[in-house]
């Protein structure tokens, strides 16, 4: 993935220059169980309610932000209040930011090569996101089930 960060403008969100969206949008896989489950996740240690959680399938959401379903699909990524796209290992960073308890954990981005290890973890990560998912129903986590059988 080269191209991590652009710009979202839209006519339909705020036209306020210092707050495009009130919270840090998150575009998931809806019908992958791991990915439900890491939203999950995020959605329980966000004690400021900052994230605001979309499936990929929302109608009308990609439209509305200008991604096509083949770039979204890519990787989770994140649309921060200012109107940033993050993508990949930098979504979560950018989902850090927005947990307090979790911030410090930004850190390991200043350190040279963690970026580039952090997206190359991130992509094995989601290219087995269906094997975890069902890893985390075999441990009792049904919250994990997918929506969309994969073989």
């Amino acid at each position: 993935m080269t191209d991590i960060t652009a710009n979202v403008t839209s006519t339909s969100m705020s036209s306020d220059k210092t707050s495009v969206l009130p919270k840090t949008l998150v575009l998931y896989d809806g019908d992958c169980g791991f990915c439900q489950w890491s939203v999950n996740l995020a959605l329980k240690l966000d004690s400021h309610t900052r994230l605001e959680p979309r499936p990929l399938l929302t109608p009308g959401l990609l439209e509305q932000l200008f991604f096509s379903r083949q770039a979204a699909e890519t990787a989770l990524h994140v649309v921060t209040p200012s109107g940033q796209v993050v993508q990949a290992g930098y979504a979560i960073k950018a989902i850090l930011h927005e947990l307090p308890l979790w911030r410090g954990a930004q850190v390991w981005w200043f350190i040279p090569g963690f970026g580039i290890l952090a997206n190359w973890v991130y992509a094995r990560v989601a290219a087995n996101r269906h094997k975890l998912g069902q890893l985390l129903l075999r441990v009792g986590i049904s919250e994990a089930q997918c929506q969309v059988s994969y073989k």
